[in-house]
């Protein structure tokens, strides 16, 4: 009785030790699926600014310290402005944009001229997947981009990606009373101009009567959707909304006050930055991003925006904290990038192939000798004075092959 015993305990022992170690293989393989790309949009946001106000940001200021920053060359097939900025990252190629870009919506959500649902369906002869987000403008851009010299696919980035059979979200907006901007959708949508799923409407906003325009973000319900949303959806893309807001009024603002509440979005988005950061798994990849320089930037000849990349890994590394830079192969310049690097950036986590029709590098992060910041406002300052100096030239010459024609 007591060998029997014992020999059914050695198989029992024996069997755990067999079972086991493939548990927990199992167990590990499956934390490690489905790993989540999540690029939040800041738009009109410089190296400059972040240094002004980092002793408030401490968010930033962690991923800034633990991942790595770069400048961002912004250029597009036309001019810089947020129209072919957004529709130039979706696509992974140098595009441009057109006014009925913004124009996206949820399909379930009442426009003009009927629901979204109905609408997409009247312009495309197609039905739109259940829950979906539809940019009515994609026809629209797919023909101004049809023109241009070089090959432009509209949507390349989230079409690779759904080709993969990965899934695309996208939440929040800028949008103002009787405006909307979601300009956003432009960056995760397909050559149809669907994303997955997402919220871009007003439910995403909250009334607040002493912020410009009486509407902004909330912050709450944008966390809570990504949330919610992170092992579904590989790429989610965030309009964080109110920088966007806040330029765009910033012609009838008095300056103090714009300033104030500037300096207040910056720390609400940072406040909700540390929450996000916490809900990201080691295998997620957080993107932080401003597409477009704002007027004033664009005056001043700094054009040049900001990326972050950050991974929770990175509070591991042996690399020197807080000097980091972010680099491509597109330009092999130490500090700098360009927006078509953002696509094959996220692909390359995703683990996706890089068609030939994306045209960026992914990006990379390399050393610098003082801390990032610095480092990147001085070469911002650096190439503003370089600009300066050669609209002179070129100012100088013109005038001086003027002259010359007058005597002749």
């Amino acid at each position: 009785m007591k060998y029997n015993l014992f020999k059914i305990l050695m198989i029992i022992i024996l069997s755990m030790f067999f079972f086991l170690p493939n548990a927990y293989a199992e167990s590990i393989q499956k934390s490690k699926q489905n790993p989540s790309v999540v690029v939040l949009i800041i738009d009109y946001l410089n190296v400059e600014e972040l240094k002004k106000h980092y002793n408030i940001l401490p968010g930033f200021k962690r991923v800034t310290s633990e991942g790595a920053i770069g400048l961002l060359n912004n250029r597009t097939a036309g001019k810089i402005c947020s129209e072919n900025t957004y529709v130039t990252i979706g696509a992974g190629t140098r595009a441009v944009g057109s006014k009925y870009a913004s124009q996206a919506f949820k399909i379930d959500e009442s426009v003009n001229a009927g629901l979204a649902y109905d609408i997409y369906y009247q312009i495309s002869g197609k039905n739109p997947p259940e829950n979906s987000v539809v940019n009515l403008g994609i026809f629209a851009l797919i023909k101004r981009n049809s023109v241009l010299p070089h090959n432009a696919e509209i949507g390349g980035l989230g079409e690779v990606i759904r080709r993969s059979g990965y899934k695309t979200a996208v939440f929040g907006n800028a949008d103002l009373a009787g405006n909307p901007d979601r300009l956003v959708v432009c960056i995760a949508m397909d050559k149809h101009g669907i994303v997955d799923y997402g919220i871009v409407g007003k439910e995403i906003l909250t009334y607040d009567p002493m912020f410009p325009g009486g509407k902004r973000t909330n912050y709450q319900a944008l966390l809570g959707n990504i949330k919610d949303s992170l092992r579904e959806y590989q790429l989610i893309v965030v309009e964080m909304g109110n920088t966007r807001r806040l330029n765009k009024q910033r012609l009838v603002l008095d300056n103090n006050f714009f300033q104030q509440n500037y300096k207040k979005v910056l720390k609400m988005t940072d406040d909700f930055l540390a929450k996000l950061i916490e809900i990201l798994s080691e295998e997620d990849l957080l993107l932080i991003m401003s597409p477009t320089p704002s007027e004033a930037m664009i005056y001043n000849n700094k054009r040049l925006t900001s990326v972050i990349m950050w991974n929770k890994n990175d509070n591991n590394s042996d690399v020197i904290i807080g000097k980091r830079v972010l680099t491509s192969a597109t330009i092999k310049c130490k500090g700098i990038v360009m927006s078509i690097d953002i696509a094959p950036t996220i692909l390359k986590h995703l683990e996706i192939e890089q068609p030939s029709f994306i045209k960026g590098r992914p990006m990379y992060s390399t050393l610098t000798h003082v801390d990032n910041i610095t480092y990147l406002q001085q070469n911002q300052d650096y190439f503003a004075a370089v600009y300066s100096a050669r609209s002179l030239m070129q100012t100088s010459y013109v005038l001086m092959q003027i002259l010359i024609l007058k005597e002749v």
